[in-house]
């Protein structure tokens, strides 16, 4: 029984709507905030390390990350090789192997282990310094 004085019920499916859902819209509202992107640190902008370490080698054994391996000395010049995720002696992680360096994390900050660079003289083709010429 539908009474005189309420007004008829609209009909909602035939009329169009006023605010349609705008999706795209609410996808750029950040509800839950925004994601930064990651910080990646290199071993070239990472300051060089304080610590009494010295770099003596890479071994690449393979193209994974996990196949390399890092030559370190510390100041007592026991020599050890390394994986990533290792602690070093000073208490560092070892982060990343590159080329050259080593990327190190001390107290929550990246420092670079650099390989040091050797300056040999190089002797004549047919010459030994330690064998006296006649």
């Amino acid at each position: 029984m539908v009474s005189a004085d309420a007004p008829p019920a609209p009909d909602t499916a035939s009329q169009p709507q006023e605010n349609p859902t705008d999706f795209q819209q609410i996808s750029q509202w950040h509800l839950l905030g925004e994601a930064s992107a990651p910080a990646t640190t290199s071993a070239d902008t990472a300051p060089e390390t304080q610590l009494q370490l010295q770099l003596l080698g890479i071994l690449k054994f393979s193209d994974n990350p996990a196949g390399t391996h890092a030559i370190i000395a510390a100041a007592d010049q026991t020599q050890k090789t390394y994986r990533t995720k290792e602690t070093l002696p000073g208490g560092a992680i070892l982060e990343r192997i590159e080329t050259s360096k080593a990327l190190l994390r001390v107290d929550n900050r990246y420092e670079s282990l650099s390989l040091r660079k050797f300056n040999a003289e190089l002797q004549p083709t047919g010459q030994n310094p330690s064998i006296p010429s006649q």
